[in-house]
């Protein structure tokens, strides 16, 4: 009886709550955090039961200086493709800029810029959050049910790669 209550699940689609039973029967690990689709009934049919979708960081830059900011582009920020490749990241795709100088913070996406310059640019109305010669930490993050493995790289002054981590 124990083993029961301890073990008791709410169900998202009604009042129910599903006791150790129901928990072994869907194979449920009791370390994990699960989540339901909500269109079958207790009757097991058709119901499925999936690991939660974490969002995990899959790509870093760290320690990036930006050699421009301009204020009348109209958004994003340009990284090299070398830089790119090196962390998966996409054009378009979205990012986490954080300013190790001031602190700031903010989102945009990623342009496509030459390989091998080390031209960061800060684009649009962002540039007047982060500024030229600032050093910032840029964050792609996915959506997983397992652990991620993110690709990160450490620049040096000039945004060649010092280090891959």
């Amino acid at each position: 009886r124990r083993a029961f209550e301890s073990t008791r699940v709410p169900c998202d689609t009604c009042e129910i709550v599903l006791g150790l039973a129901a928990i072994q029967h869907y194979n449920i690990p009791s370390n994990e955090s699960y989540i339901r689709d909500n269109t079958s009934s207790h009757s097991g049919m058709g119901r499925r039961i999936e690991p939660m979708q974490r969002q995990v960081l899959k790509s870093k830059i760290h320690r990036a200086v930006i050699m421009q900011a301009d204020v009348e582009y109209e958004g994003s920020i340009e990284i090299p493709e070398d830089l790119m490749l090196a962390v998966d990241l996409w054009e378009k795709e979205k990012v986490l800029v954080a300013s190790i100088t001031t602190g700031a913070r903010l989102e945009t996406y990623v342009q496509k810029g030459p390989a091998g310059t080390g031209h960061i640019i800060m684009n649009g109305g962002a540039a007047h959050l982060i500024k030229k010669g600032e050093r910032v930490t840029i964050m792609a993050f996915g959506l997983s049910a397992e652990p991620v493995h993110a690709k990160v790289i450490v620049c040096n002054d000039d945004n060649t790669i010092r280090k891959t981590l």
